[in-house]
């Protein structure tokens, strides 16, 4: 039995990325920084993204050479401008639905292994995103849940309720229940259901 399942697919695409330097990056050498910012990016793609051009920092709002910085350090403070020519973005499930709308909030049901906000790989693949891509413009995410976790989120339209419904959450005065199962499945083999084809966990 092979069970199917609508998987985000985006096209590589230009993307430029500016991250500040924070206290515990300064005097540091350039691609170390950036190694241990983004070790998903791996050391070898850092040094030729610097070495071709595609990484700058500005210090006062002024660039400086990247190379060059390899000798004297970074500066907290600093900002690294990254160029990425073919921004490539793991596939997410495409399982977004609105399960409410009010004049000040949305309900949304977000599938797992989708990030709530960009960030690190994902750009295009978070939950804002996408909701931006469906009309929903200066939408302020009131709680989190993990991009391995699907569930509900409750999203504010305004600052308004973004502040009232931060606070009711910090507060505890809103109820989440958590579950979690896993749905086998299982695939029928020589007569018998014996083989176990894969295992789900689903949380709500």
């Amino acid at each position: 039995m092979t069970l199917s399942r609508k998987i985000r697919l985006i096209s590589s695409y230009p993307y430029t990325h500016q991250t500040v330097v924070r206290s515990d990056g300064h005097g540091k050498e350039l691609h170390h920084y950036l190694v241990e910012r983004f070790p998903h990016v791996g050391e070898k793609v850092s040094l030729y993204r610097e070495y071709e051009g595609l990484i700058h920092v500005l210090r006062d709002g002024k660039p400086i050479v990247a190379l060059k910085l390899n000798e004297a350090g970074l500066l907290a403070g600093d900002t690294i401008v990254h160029h990425v020519p073919k921004m490539i973005e793991p596939n997410v499930s495409d399982e977004v639905m609105i399960l409410e709308e009010l004049p000040d909030i949305v309900a949304v049901f977000k599938s797992a292994t989708m990030p709530m906000h960009a960030g690190d790989r994902y750009y295009k693949n978070s939950l804002h995103y996408i909701l931006q891509e469906k009309g929903y413009e200066g939408l302020r995410i009131v709680h989190m849940l993990d991009a391995v976790t699907s569930g509900l989120v409750v999203i504010a339209k305004n600052k308004e309720m973004a502040r009232e419904r931060t606070k009711a959450f910090e507060k505890s005065r809103v109820k989440k229940p958590i579950g979690c199962g896993f749905k086998e499945v299982l695939m029928k083999k020589e007569n018998t259901l014996s083989t176990l084809l894969s295992e789900e966990r689903i949380c709500i």
